[in-house]
């Protein structure tokens, strides 16, 4: 009791299988045991119960003493810890803070009023705990909550009105009120700000399978079409708040892993079920990423629980399911070799790498057979890869099949059988997506299969897969047979009245019986506490408590009362000691310290002198050495210069010879290889030629032969017509067939003359060749109606191409409210020029509709693949009056423009027409001009057309490069017209335009290395050598703003805006001028540095602070643009660098000024000694962190970019010396310490350089080689070498001696390493 602290050890009672019993906290009062030995057998065995039942459940009691209490009455033991627990049963050391007992004083009725007094409780508990910092002793904090939702979170959701649908009470939906009985704790996110939660928050690992098998009972098998949201919300925030418990009390047991794979198992199912559902209802990515997880986590368990020798049954059921997850990874197969043998042979992973081997051979058949034959979690796991295996057995069924010339066709339904569609809508949507026709059969052609950018969407397969489940969802993710269905009573901290009963609920103690324990059962004659039934078990502890509750009280009474008697007798007793004892010992004690106080001050002076002294003796002796050392390292390193610098000599003389005698033997290899080939080059190509003449001359004999043949078969047959025309009669006789003398009818024919007779053939023979024609006229209309094979086109189109440009983008250009026949024909060229899916994001926002997008591959002759082309086809109606720029017609290299229909066209329509195409034209940048196919419904001249259209205006103002008119009077017959048109345009589309794309980050990065970063640590270097002080830093901050400027002058080029490029549709996040303005004028410019008008340090580093809060302000402004982040998590690394720099710079002076006084005062660094540099390239960086790394900017290429001028030249340069004595002097005239000698306290050098000291120039040396090398290798893997190209290039004379920059630092770089050995040499003899 001392001290006003109690320090308890907190157990729970040994039965930990019962759930319902949970510690109490009492108190013994006089420090020592007054419970008698009778009862302390019953105190060991049974402590007093504190979990309560709620207030409205059926088993709720009341103690009697709880009946009887008043509000200011409330019996303390219930708040006070228990002093005399056996020691043996490890817990959590607590200290019972003394307002604890205030919180049964307070009646709380409702739900606010509870939440408020248990957050109160919450925090007088987190007072008293002492939580160890060792943390190899730190134990894992081990829950005690009984209950499926600890009692705060019940009180805190009802208040927040955070209740789920399932936890709510009936006909409380305007109030929601939780039903106590079945609310399951909710996740709730980590983060920094949290406290580290309590046992009585965590459930232990009984409480979270009771909670999964009510989760597995209730709630599984409730999900419904329209209900999916709340389903999958609460059960998915339910599961993962019981994988937190698990990972926050580091449980690691076959129970625990048990809970985990059921969480797997619900993952795996809710990735096949809810795949269709929208993605406010299910998002397949999180869903994969907590599957994931899971997994990872079940890993480390089995790991863990292997090398304690535990083995889980169900171990290789999620090895297998991980496999599965991972089909697409090359080390899988590594993975499953590190398994142990009885999981690597068993079913299930053999299963698995059949799937993997079906998956990677291709074989859709052998994978559709093993979702047929596996269980139904296998199936839902691989239903995430159908899409994948039914576009490979596509490719596989194209490449097999598909004839190279001919054309041959597949039954859809024969197709769709193999691949395992639901339904034909199914099979017909997939089709459809790789470009193929959905007619009842599918022509196999190779040219026909594009590759569309969109993905496939997912769908359900219910007769494929969710037709497995023949059990309840439940019982599926339980895993086994579920368990009666039961409910967890739950606890309570307040009886009916509202006053607070409850009690802070410590971890779980070992288990385990002590060995006095275990000899008081011995005594008693006691079973085992296994051994004894519930039902006694729960009788024995109800009678128990009720006993214990009466025995407390009174004990509780009696010692109070004893413990205020000895309270007024030892209140006697203290003042009788204080005035007899304490004044003669406080005489005696000042004695004794005042005589201990001069002898102390006496040592201490005579130990002062003496340190004195012999610091006096060690710096002379030292100074003494370091001249001499100085000397003689001056002379060895000469000595060792001269001949490192004959080695050098040796070696470069070496190497010119080995580089001479190569390049001999390279021109002799060369004479010889080129008279080699002029010998292969006579004897095979020369020959082989010939050879090839004399097959080219009997080809055409051949194919000669052949023509003549067709020739004189067809001349036969054309004189054999002719003959029977002139031999066949005009007109029958006029005479009636019975007077004719020539009538002959035999066998249904007619005698005309005497050479010819005529057939009567009956009237079915004439409906038969009528029906023939309309079938014929329909095949012809279908035909003319699909859509355009566009790498059959292409493949004719870019036969000899030389054009760079591997894409064309198309723009259709239409009118809008025209005539029925203009309607059909727009009708017609829209669904010519349509095939494959497209997914545009914001149609609403782009201007026109995009009617194709993929990639076709071309192939040759031989069937090999030799290049990649890409469509891209966008319809555009009659624009506005506006003529502003559209960005969705950017990257266009062609167009097609269909002239409205009318009657008789006249001078208003001409008129019209030509300001429509105008304005079409000048919707997008100017360059590159583009080439016009012009199609006409009309009848009259091309040359009429082009005229009243335009297109020579247009020409001469280069909005277009070619024109062409075609005439679409009929789509039956154009049909074979539109790919010449289609190949006119593609031979005529303009080159690339000469520009370049690059990430801005990565730009600005290397322009800053280039202009800024090279320059100014180059100059650094320099100023070390010298020993001068870094630049001012209002000259580097006014040089790196015109570097700014410079880059903007080539990001926002007028010529830039004038190019139709990138392709709107690629997305590639080009920034437009106006964004690269933006950048580099507001956000990334520097402010002005504002100086103090002192330059002791003190307002210099208040100066630099102002100075990073302007850059803060920077950083944190929000911006108008998506591409800048906005997070901040860069700004404490900045202050704690700039502060980093600042200590240094004190000690690096400190350590200076030791150095050159004998004796110095307490010297501080003044504004000119500060890595103004350092703290500039802080900032530079701070600010280019907040672009996004995946946007473009367009600029002209490297060999365009004028880096920025030369470094700003100072008036003067300050030394390091002169700061020091400056700083000296300022001491001196602070303190007005005459006594140091400032002459003759400064040591004198033969030389400017023996003012640096020798490892900061080393380290100086050290660290400019590798910014230097850093700089060239990050240039050159950012911009593929161009930037070392830049780096090359030559500088103005006034810069600098050298030829180039690459030279200079090559140079740098042999002078850094010859000094940095001179150096080490030095130091070694010293």
């Amino acid at each position: 009791m001392c001290g006003g602290k109690v320090q308890s050890r907190l157990t729970q009672p040994e039965d930990a299988g019962d759930s319902e019993d949970v510690p109490t906290l009492f108190r013994n009062p006089s420090g020592r045991r007054s419970v008698s030995p009778k009862r302390s057998i019953l105190n060991r065995l049974s402590p007093v119960p504190t979990a309560r039942t709620a207030p409205n459940s059926p088993n709720h009691q009341t103690p009697d003493y709880a009946e009887r209490r008043s509000p200011s009455a409330v019996p303390s033991a219930l708040f006070q810890p228990q002093e005399d627990i056996d020691e043996s049963s490890a817990g959590l050391e607590w200290i019972m803070p003394p307002s604890l007992a205030a919180l049964g004083q307070t009646a709380a009725i409702s739900c606010s009023e509870r939440y408020a007094l248990l957050d109160k409780r919450e925090k007088l508990m987190r007072i008293g705990i002492n939580k160890e910092s060792d943390i190899s002793k730190a134990r894992a904090t081990k829950g005690c909550c009984p209950d499926m939702c600890p009692e705060r979170e019940r009180y805190m959701r009802e208040e927040q009105r955070r209740v789920h649908i399932y936890e709510m009470l009936p006909n409380t939906d305007s109030h929601p009120q939780i039903n106590h009985r079945i609310a399951v704790k909710d996740y709730s996110r980590s983060s920094a700000d949290q406290e580290e939660p309590l046992p009585l928050e965590l459930r232990p690992t009984h409480v979270l399978t009771r909670t999964m098998e009510y989760l597995c009972n209730n709630i599984m098998d409730i999900g419904r079409d329209g209900s999916w949201a709340d389903w999958y919300d609460f059960l998915w925030s339910r599961t993962r708040a019981i994988r937190k418990d698990i990972t926050q009390q580091h449980l690691c047991s076959p129970e625990a892993a048990g809970l985990v794979e059921r969480c797997v198992r619900f993952h795996i199912y809710c990735s096949a079920r809810l795949v269709e559902e929208n993605s406010m209802t299910f998002d397949p990515k999180i869903n994969n990423d907590n599957l994931t997880k899971c997994l990872q986590t079940l890993k480390e368990m089995y790991t863990d629980m292997l090398k304690r020798g535990v083995v889980c049954e169900s171990e290789a059921e999620f090895r297998a399911y991980f496999v599965l997850m991972n089909l697409n990874e090359g080390d899988t197969l590594r993975e499953v070799q590190q398994l142990r043998a009885e999981v690597r042979n068993s079913q299930q992973i053999e299963f698995a790498l059949s799937a993997y081997a079906a998956l990677s051979e291709k074989n859709y058949v052998k994978f559709f057979k093993l979702i047929e034959l596996t269980t139904f979690l296998n199936a839902c796991i691989l239903h995430r890869y159908f899409n994948q295996i039914r576009s490979d057995a596509l490719k596989v069924i194209l490449k097999a099949y598909g004839a190279p010339k001919g054309h041959a066709s597949l039954p859809c339904r024969r197709l769709f059988s193999m691949l395992h569609f639901e339904d034909e809508a199914e099979g017909l949507a997939f089709l459809q997506h790789f470009g193929i026709s959905r007619d009842s059969s599918m022509a196999l052609s190779r040219e026909s299969f594009i590759e569309p950018e969109s993905a496939l969407p997912f769908r359900r397969s219910p007769r494929l897969v969710e037709r497995k489940l023949t059990t309840s969802l439940g019982e599926a993710v339980y895993g086994e047979a579920l368990p009666a269905k039961s409910l967890i009573e739950p606890t309570s901290s307040f009886d009916e009245k509202g006053y607070f009963i409850g009690i802070i609920k410590p971890p779980k103690a070992d288990p385990g019986e002590t060995s006095e324990l275990a000899k008081e059962r011995h005594l008693l004659h006691l079973p085992p506490p296994e051994q004894i039934p519930r039902v006694v078990k729960d009788c024995t502890k109800l009678v128990i408590n009720e006993e214990l509750d009466k025995e407390v009280l009174i004990i509780v009474k009696e010692s109070i009362e004893e413990e205020r008697q000895s309270f007024e007798d030892s209140k006697i007793q203290l003042q009788l000691i204080i005035l007899e004892v304490v004044a003669a010992l406080s005489k005696e004690v000042a004695l004794e310290a005042l005589t201990e106080a001069r002898n102390e001050k006496s040592a201490q002076e005579e130990a002062e002198r003496q340190w004195l002294t012999m610091k006096l003796c060690r710096e002379y002796i030292k100074d003494l050495i370091e001249r001499v050392q100085e000397d003689e390292c001056r002379a060895v390193a000469t000595e060792v210069y001269r001949e490192a610098q004959q080695e050098a000599l040796e070696r470069q003389r070496t190497k010119c010879a080995n580089a001479v005698g190569k390049q001999l033997m390279y021109t002799h290899v060369v004479s010889l290889v080129e008279e080699i080939a002029k010998e292969v080059y006579k004897s095979d190509v020369i020959d082989r030629q010939a050879a090839l003449d004399t097959a080219e001359r009997d080809t055409q004999t051949i194919l000669s032969r052949r023509w003549f043949e067709q020739w004189s078969a067809v001349y036969r047959k054309r004189t054999h017509i002719k003959k029977a025309m002139i031999t066949f009669p005009g007109a029958p006789p006029i005479l009636p067939l019975k007077r004719s003398k020539d009538f002959k009818l035999m066998r249904n024919t007619l005698q005309i003359n005497k050479r010819s007779r005529l057939a009567l053939l009956p009237p079915q023979s004439l409906s038969d060749e009528l029906e023939l024609s309309v079938h014929q006229r329909h095949l012809t209309l279908m035909v003319s109606n699909a859509p355009l094979n566009m790498s059959r086109v292409l493949t004719t189109a870019l036969d000899g191409d030389t054009n760079d440009s591997d894409f064309m983008k198309l723009l259709l250009l239409h009118p809008e409210g025209s005539t029925a026949e203009g309607e059909q024909l727009t009708n017609w060229l829209t669904n010519k020029l349509s095939r494959g899916s497209v997914c545009e994001e914001s149609p609403a926002t782009v201007h026109g509709k995009l009617l194709s997008h993929y990639t076709v591959t071309i192939e040759n002759q031989i069937g090999a693949i030799s290049r990649r082309f890409g469509v891209c086809i966008r319809s555009c109606p009659t624009l506005s009056q506006s003529s502003s720029l559209k960005p969705s017609l950017f990257g266009a290299n062609m167009a097609l423009a269909l002239l409205p229909f009318a009657e008789d066209p006249d001078s208003n329509y001409w008129r019209a027409f030509r300001k429509q195409l105008r304005l079409f034209l000048q919707s997008k940048p100017v360059i590159p001009a583009i080439p016009l196919l012009l199609l006409s419904p009309f009848t009259l001249p091309k040359e009429t057309i082009q005229h009243e259209a335009g297109v020579y205006e247009l020409l001469e103002q280069k909005l277009i490069s070619h024109v062409r008119v075609d005439r679409l009077d009929n789509t039956i017959d154009y049909h074979h017209e539109l790919p010449r048109g289609i190949e006119w345009l593609v031979n005529n589309r303009p080159k690339l335009p000469d520009v370049t794309l690059t990430e801005l980050k990565s730009l600005l990065e290397s322009f800053l290395t280039g202009s800024f970063y090279a320059k100014v640590y180059q100059d650094l270097a320099s100023r070390q050598r010298r020993d001068v002080v870094h630049m001012d830093v209002q000259d580097l901050i006014g040089y790196f703003n015109e570097t700014l400027g410079r880059l903007e002058e080539l990001l926002c080029d007028p010529e830039l805006a004038c190019i139709s490029w990138p392709v709107y549709e690629q997305k590639t996040g080009c920034l437009s001028t106006e964004e690269c303005h933006y950048l580099l004028c507001e956000r990334m410019r520097l402010p002005e540095f504002i100086q103090h008008e002192c330059d002791d340090w003190q307002h210099t580093c208040a100066d630099i602070k102002h100075y990073l809060d302007t850059v803060a302000v920077l950083y944190h402004a929000k911006s108008r643009y998506d591409w800048i982040s906005s997070q901040h998590s860069g700004l404490p690394a900045l202050y704690a660098r700039v502060n980093s720099l600042l200590k240094q710079t004190e000690s690096l002076f400190a350590s200076r000024c030791e150095r050159q006084f004998h004796k110095p005062p307490l010297l501080q660094p003044l504004r000119q000694n500060s890595p103004w540099l350092h703290i500039i390239v802080a900032c530079v960086e701070l600010l280019t962190s907040t672009i996004n790394p995946l946007v473009f900017a367009m600029h002209k290429p490297y060999d365009h970019i004028e880096f920025a001028a030369s470094l700003p030249i100072a008036d003067s340069e300050v030394s390091y010396v002169e700061t020091m004595t400056a700083a000296m002097q300022l001491a001196l005239e602070e303190t007005d310490d005459s006594s140091i000698d400032m002459k003759g306290s400064v040591h004198t050098s033969t030389s400017g350089a023996a003012n640096t000291d020798v490892c900061e120039e080393l380290n100086a040396s050290r660290q400019f080689e590798e910014f230097l090398i850093a700089q060239l290798e990050g240039a050159g893997g950012a911009t593929d070498e161009s930037i070392v190209k830049e780096l090359t290039r030559p500088k103005d004379d006034s810069s600098d001696s050298h030829s180039d920059l690459s030279s200079f630092i090559l140079k740098e770089c042999d002078d850094s390493k010859a000094f940095e050995m001179f150096l080490n040499d030095s130091l070694l003899e010293t």
